[in-house]
């Protein structure tokens, strides 16, 4: 039987809007049709601020690819609402985060639009260096107006996420949180122990997360998956769970596939062979609960008990 899902992060918003599909059924990774084969199933859809386009222009596009997903969203056929609030999760709909908050621009009004639109997470670097700090290939930490802006996503109710964080812009957000009592995630990181890229978490930062009540998603990019990509599988996928299991992350751990957002290991095609994680955890001995707890519980109870 196929385990329910909760997902922390992919780029589909962004594919849709780009390509006009539907959520419901399309070519890429994600789409309702395929997900069906999961009892329930709940998404963070990521609205990624292209790296490409200026703080300005990519603000607008947010607010372009904004519209556009609420209008699928808002279709009753579908079934799978915007949901706002972790108090009264329905077994189907999608939360909205962004991944760079450098479409803030400088401002913080800003963060209140993006709460509007129905955003509770937020990730808040991508890369290089930006108004909010710097990111994984850099050795920069949070800006001030980063560190505000951490603030303020507590006041406002928005998660903080760590993931394409610099160490020093982790530390900046770990100490931020610690002061105000709050949790972060890792929306889509992996072990640094397993696969030394700049992008995975140390076993620091991952123990942090797990200190503060955060939650950690797994990734299935197979350059954050195997120091040769060209070798990412399931086998490599389980590699990463087994060390955050040794760590005691197995009420941390849970998953945030990127899909739509990169190329897949072998054997993965589209969001209905993530259950072949479930089948090799089970080769391996992993129970059903352990299994549901990776693919929703964890998310699940994190999202009920602060968004």
């Amino acid at each position: 039987m196929y385990p329910s899902l909760f997902d922390l992060h992919c780029d589909t918003a962004t594919a849709l809007f780009k390509s006009r599909q539907s959520l419901k059924d399309n070519d890429l990774h994600i789409s309702l049709k395929k997900a069906s084969v999961f009892r329930s199933y709940r998404q963070v859809l990521a609205i990624w601020s292209d790296n490409a386009l200026d703080d300005e222009t990519a603000f607008q596009r947010f607010l372009a690819i904004s519209k556009f997903l609420h209008g699928e969203l808002a279709q009753k056929e579908l079934g799978f609402p915007l949901l706002t609030s972790g108090r009264r999760l329905p077994e189907r709909g999608a939360l909205l985060s962004v991944e760079d908050a450098r479409i803030l621009g400088g401002s913080r009004d800003r963060l209140a639009v993006l709460y509007a639109h129905g955003v509770r997470l937020l990730t808040l670097v991508w890369h290089g260096e930006s108004c909010i700090g710097g990111a994984h290939n850099t050795k920069a930490g949070l800006t001030p107006f980063g560190k505000q802006v951490v603030k303020d996503c507590f006041t406002f109710g928005i998660v903080p996420d760590i993931s394409h964080a610099s160490t020093g812009t982790a530390e900046d957000i770990f100490a931020l949180a610690e002061a105000h009592k709050k949790p972060v995630i890792a929306s889509h990181s992996n072990a640094f122990s397993v696969c030394s890229h700049s992008r995975n978490l140390s076993d620091r930062q991952f123990l942090k997360i797990k200190e503060l009540g955060g939650i950690v998603g797994l990734c299935l990019c197979p350059a954050h998956l195997s120091d040769d990509p060209k070798k990412a599988d399931v086998e490599k996928i389980l590699e990463h769970i087994e060390h955050f299991y040794a760590l005691g992350g197995e009420d941390t751990l849970a998953l945030g596939c990127d899909l739509d957002g990169t190329e897949l290991p072998g054997g993965f095609s589209s969001i209905a062979d993530l259950v072949l994680i479930a089948e090799e955890m089970a080769k391996h001995g992993y129970s059903d609960r352990q299994i549901e707890k990776l693919f929703s519980l964890n998310a699940e109870n994190f999202v009920r008990k602060n968004i």
